[in-house]
C-alpha cells in the first residue's frame, strides 16, 4: 500500500482546450475491482468507471490543492491537503466534508488497522484519527521536517518519509514517532513516497532516482540504486509483486524493476509537450490474473498500462461534470494494424491509416524501452501507409512499435507487440 505526498513543486503555462481542466494531479487509488479516483488542484476529485479511459471531475467545495486519498470501503474516501485540510466523502466522492486542524500542509494519508487514519505533511504536521476520520488530534513529530509520504506495513507499524533523509516509524498507529537511524550517504536526499509489499518489506524513492529498501519490516534499510548524473526526482513508487515494481517522477519518467528492486529500466512513456512530471503510481487487479497500472501528474496527464508497466498510453482527460466529450468533428486516430508476419523472421511489414495530414514517427523499442529502429519521420498526407521492419542484427524477443501523428491540434499515439522468432 502506498500514499501521496509532495506539495506544489513546478508551475507551468498551460495550453491546453476549454474543457480539460487545466491542473496537476497528485494521487490515483483504486477504489474497487473497476473503479479509480485522483485527486489534485482546485480541489478536485476525478473518478474513473471505466477502468481509467474516461474521467469526470467533482468539486469537492474546497478550493486548495488535494495532495493524498485513501479509500477506506466502496463509498468513504479520506483525502488530505493545503493549509491542514481533511476531506471525507461517505457517498462514494459525490460530497465531501472538510475538517482543518492546524495550518500547515498535509500531503500524505494512510490507513492504520480497521478504523485508524494517519495524515502527515509539511512542518512535522501529524494528525491521527480512531474513528475513520469522523475525528482528528494532532500529535508531535520528533521535529519539523516536511514529510511527503506515509505507509502502515502492519495495523500498528508504519513509516514517513521527507526531506533531509528523514524516515519515521511508529509503533502504535501514528500516536507517537521515532526517527529512524539510516546509513550514512553522502549526500542528503529527499524522499518523497513510500510503499509496502507486506509486514516486512517496504521501498522508498526520491531525489536523485534513489530507492531504499527494509526486508525486515524496518529495522534496517538498504540504498539499492541512485544516480549521480542526469537524474530525475521519484514522486511516487508501487510494488506489482515480490519482484516487479514501478516508480515514476520529474521529466515524464517511470522506470521498473524486475528483481526487486536491485535494478530499474526506464519504460516506455508517451511523448508529451510540455514535458510533464509524474507524481503518482497505482496497480490494481479488476480479476485475478489481469493487471493494470495507472500513473498520473502534470497537465492532466493519464496513463495506464496493461503490460506490467512495461509500455504506457494516455488512458484519458477529465472533464468538467462530462464524460467522453469530443469535438464533433474531430478526426478519427490513427489506425496501426497488427505487423504481418507475427512472429517474424527477420523481417515484418507494419500497415498504419492516418485520417489528417500529419507529422508521423513510427518506432520500435525493446523490451526494455529502448528505441532500436526509426521506421519513419516525416510528414505523411491522409491516407495509408506501410513500413518495414528488419531484425536481422537483433536478438529473439518481444518488440513494441509505437506511432505519433501530430497534425495541427490533433495529437494520436498507439503501440502494439510484436515477436522475433529466430
Amino acid at each position: 500500500m502506498k500514499t501521496l505526498h509532495l506539495f506544489a513543486l513546478i508551475s507551468f503555462t498551460l495550453f491546453l482546450t476549454p474543457t480539460i481542466l487545466p491542473q496537476t494531479n497528485y494521487c490515483v487509488e483504486p477504489l474497487n475491482s473497476s473503479n479509480l479516483g485522483a485527486v489534485g488542484q482546485n480541489g478536485l476529485y476525478s473518478a474513473s468507471s471505466d477502468m481509467g479511459q474516461s474521467w469526470q471531475s467533482v468539486q469537492t467545495g474546497f478550493s486548495g490543492t488535494i495532495y493524498g486519498l485513501c479509500p477506506i470501503d466502496n463509498m468513504t474516501y479520506v483525502s488530505c491537503g493545503q493549509n491542514g485540510t481533511i476531506l471525507k466523502s461517505i457517498d462514494g466522492g459525490n460530497t465531501w466534508s472538510t475538517t482543518t486542524i492546524g495550518t500547515n500542509d498535509f500531503a500524505g494519508i494512510g490507513k492504520a488497522g480497521a478504523t485508524g487514519l494517519v495524515a502527515v505533511g509539511k512542518s512535522g504536521n501529524i494528525a491521527v484519527s480512531g474513528d475513520l476520520g469522523n475525528t482528528w488530534s494532532s500529535v508531535n513529530a520528533p521535529d519539523n521536517t516536511d514529510l511527503y509520504s506515509i505507509c502502515f506495513l502492519s495495523d500498528n507499524t508504519g513509516f514517513a518519509v521527507g526531506s533531509n533523509t528523514t524516515i519515521y516509524r511508529t509503533d502504535d498507529a501514528g500516536n507517537s514517532w521515532q526517527r529512524v537511524l539510516l546509513p550514512a550517504f553522502s549526500i542528503a536526499f529527499n524522499f518523497y513516497a513510500i510503499t509496502s509489499l507486506d509486514a516486512n518489506t517496504a521501498l522508498v524513492v526520491g531525489d536523485d532516482e534513489v530507492v531504499l529498501k527494509t526486508t525486515d519490516g524496518g529495522q534496517s534499510w538498504n540504498l539499492m540504486s541512485f544516480a549521480q548524473q542526469n537524474a530525475h526526482i521519484l514522486y511516487g513508487v508501487e510494488y506489482i509483486n515480490s519482484n516487479e515494481a514501478l516508480a515514476v517522477g520529474s521529466g515524464n519518467y517511470i522506470i521498473k524493476t524486475n528483481d526487486g528492486g536491485a535494478t530499474w529500466n526506464p519504460c516506455m512513456v508517451p511523448t508529451q509537450m510540455p514535458v510533464p512530471n509524474l507524481m503518482c503510481v497505482s496497480v490494481y487487479s479488476p480479476k485475478p490474473g489481469l493487471t493494470y497500472c495507472m500513473a498520473v501528474g502534470d497537465f492532466n496527464i493519464f496513463y495506464s498500462s496493461t503490460d506490467n508497466g512495461v509500455t504506457w498510453l494516455s488512458s484519458g482527460s477529465v472533464f468538467a461534470h462530462q464524460v467522453n466529450h469530443q469535438p464533433k468533428n474531430e478526426p478519427k486516430a490513427p489506425l496501426l494494424t497488427k505487423n504481418f508476419p507475427n512472429p517474424f523472421n527477420p523481417t515484418t511489414t507494419i500497415s498504419y491509416e492516418t485520417s489528417f495530414d500529419a507529422n508521423v514517427t513510427l518506432k520500435v523499442y525493446d523490451l526494455l524501452g529502448r528505441e532500436v529502429a526509426t521506421l519513419y519521420d516525416g510528414f505523411r498526407k491522409a491516407g495509408n501507409y506501410q513500413s518495414k521492419f528488419d531484425g536481422s542484427n537483433l536478438a529473439s524477443g518481444v518488440y513494441f512499435y509505437r506511432i505519433t501523428a501530430i497534425g495541427g491540434a490533433n495529437k494520436y499515439e498507439k503501440v502494439m507487440k510484436m515477436l522475433l522468432n529466430k
